[in-house]
């Protein structure tokens, strides 16, 4: 029984150091290279590797070499049991305007390893409030979205891809 013991606080300390020293910021710059091919970049960051986390501040997001958005700060947090993307608040572009409000409060999406294969997404700013899941396994999207007075009043026109539920969200559904 206490090398069972042993093993186990062996194994979970061998397990924190390499998640301490595992090379965020070389995984990054692997993640930047493969949203290029999506024409996505970002740039400007502070890359900051905080141990267990890992910290981008003060982007900027491109989308085609047309400015996005304007982020403060993305945490990323992989814990392998728990990992974790919290995006704090950023703008978008005045370009951007006929599209969404321009301030996003927060994005929080996080993935465990009880189920894997889905993904939960929740989100909030002056577009009111998003939450939904990503089935990874069966490549579907699923959101519900809380629009505030000012988004109804602006009323983008992708508003209209978007079916209204009897609680008085909106709700996107597709398969990628």
């Amino acid at each position: 029984m206490r090398r069972l013991g042993s093993f186990i606080a062996y194994f979970i300390i061998t397990l924190v150091l390499i998640l301490f020293f595992l090379p965020k910021v070389n995984l990054y710059y692997k993640a930047e290279t493969l949203l290029e091919k999506y024409k996505v970049t970002i740039s400007g960051e502070k890359l900051l590797d905080k141990g267990l986390s890992f910290k981008i501040q003060e982007g900027l997001i491109y989308f085609d070499d047309l400015v996005v958005a304007k982020i403060d700060e993305i945490s990323i947090v992989p814990l392998l049991a728990y990992n974790s993307l919290h995006v704090k608040p950023f703008s978008f572009s005045e370009d951007m305007k006929q599209f969404i409000p321009l301030k996003v409060d927060n994005v929080n999406i996080t993935q465990i390893l009880i189920n894997p294969l889905h993904v939960r997404i929740e989100s909030s700013g002056e577009f009111g409030s998003l939450e939904g899941d990503i089935a990874l396994k069966d490549r579907n999207i699923s959101l519900i979205l809380r629009p505030s007075k000012l988004l109804l009043k602006q009323r983008p026109f992708w508003m209209k891809e978007l079916k209204k539920d009897a609680q008085g969200g909106y709700r996107y559904e597709s398969n990628y």
